[in-house]
């Protein structure tokens, strides 16, 4: 097919149409995987939680008994 042909059918625009469109999509499919990563590392794991609050505790302890604000002296 000619270059003139496919001018007049309208072709090559409707194929730059789709290549805009397709970028867009392409834009709006990296901010969410960004998005996604962001929120992973975010995300406190219940396991973790867990740990943490134990260590805490665990430290909370130790201050009270030195400190000799629980009771035990």
């Amino acid at each position: 097919m000619e270059l003139t042909a496919l001018l007049q059918s309208g072709m090559p625009v409707l194929v730059i149409g789709m290549l805009v469109v397709l970028e867009r999509i392409h834009s709006k499919v990296n901010d969410i995987q960004e998005d996604v990563r962001d929120i992973k590392q975010s995300i406190t794991w219940k396991d973790t939680c867990n740990e943490r609050h134990d260590e805490v505790g665990r430290r909370l302890a130790n201050l009270e008994r030195n400190a000799k604000l629980n009771g035990n002296r």
